[in-house]
């Protein structure tokens, strides 16, 4: 006979990525980046693009210069495609779902905050339609925050972000001998989840959730499942 299941954990904290999660900017940088890819006859496709989900604007522009042979600089890249994408970052809508699930998380007394790659810059851009919505959050970490010393799929700025609710989650060295871990739901897109495998050891700690909009329902049976209300 099979042993019983361990029972989850109780989640307490709930940590956001942003982009293509709360808000649809994916597409935006889908358009840029081929707009530039065309003057060399290159194709920003989805294989590459699942490259560098989640990755600091300078370690994506490397891989898309190694992946497609652009003749130019990461520098170069970085500083065009940042010149037309603040052109269009304000366009940016929130996608469907999202306001109701985190008014839902805040009636019922649920800590959130958002972990994103994104720099101090374009998240204002970014957001600068949507204030009231990520004043319901209860902090943001940005991916040039100086305690986030490596991109995703590191776990850096996870344990950044969680380390700052107040009252601090409850360390659990349960799952990790040597590193960091909090009772904490991450929620992701599936692409970046995936690049994680590669660390999946540092994400143990961690309730993992990969997310497609919209999804409300859904997303309650997850936290109701895990120890949230729903």
């Amino acid at each position: 006979m099979a042993a019983p299941a361990t029972p989850p954990r109780p989640v307490t904290h709930l940590l956001f990525d942003m982009d293509g999660l709360l808000l649809d900017t994916e597409r935006l940088y889908s358009m840029v980046f081929q707009e530039i890819c065309d003057r060399y006859g290159k194709k920003y496709s989805w294989d590459v693009k699942s490259l560098v989900m989640g990755k600091k604007a300078l370690d994506a522009a490397e891989i898309i210069i190694q992946v497609l042979q652009l003749p130019m600089s990461k520098e170069e890249l970085v500083e065009e495609s940042q010149m037309k994408l603040r052109q269009v970052f304000s366009q940016a809508s929130l996608l469907p779902g999202v306001e109701k699930l985190i008014h839902h998380l805040r009636k019922h007394d649920i800590p959130c905050a958002v972990a994103t790659s994104s720099g101090t810059a374009s998240f204002e851009e970014k957001t600068s339609q949507h204030k009231e919505f990520f004043s319901l959050f209860h902090h943001v970490v940005l991916g040039d925050d100086p305690e986030v010393r490596s991109g995703k799929p590191s776990p850096d700025i996870f344990l950044a972000c969680a380390k700052r609710f107040s009252p601090t989650p409850p360390l659990d060295k349960t799952f990790l001998s040597s590193a960091e871990s909090y009772p904490a739901c991450v929620f992701q897109t599936a692409e970046t989840w995936n690049r994680a495998e590669s660390s999946k050891a540092c994400y143990s700690g961690c309730l993992r959730c990969t997310v497609e909009w919209p999804c409300v329902s859904k997303t309650s049976r997850i936290l109701e499942n895990k120890g949230c209300p729903a």
